[in-house]
């Protein structure tokens, strides 16, 4: 993908938020969409960039991490969570089955200790 057009696609997954009296980008990728030349330029534009609806990746992980932004990544079962960590998430943002409909790849639902 050229680069506009990677800059593009990063603007279209783009949510601005507002930090104190700082205002910053978190960019999320759902998997099944993703262009992985828009990685590269969320991770040099965006404070946050987010993976869903996919198992952790650690190369995605890296490649965001390389560009200077924290990765975060949504998951669906105990086995992805784990996975993320090992990946080197920031942060994993833990979905229940009551939120979504979709079951994440390991099928093992997250439950409250």
């Amino acid at each position: 993908m050229h680069a506009d057009g990677a800059r593009r696609g990063v603007f279209r997954h783009a949510q601005w938020h507002s930090v104190g009296d700082q205002r910053r980008i978190e960019v999320t990728f759902p998997l099944p969409f993703l262009d992985i030349d828009c990685v590269p330029v969320a991770a040099r534009l965006a404070h946050v960039v987010e993976f869903s609806y996919g198992q952790p990746d650690p190369n995605l992980v890296r490649l965001a991490h390389s560009g200077g932004a924290l990765v975060s990544w949504q998951v669906g079962s105990v086995g992805d969570a784990l996975a993320a960590a090992e990946a080197a998430c920031d942060v994993v943002v833990a979905q229940g089955t009551r939120c979504t409909p979709r079951r994440s790849s390991a099928h093992t639902p997250l439950t409250r200790y």
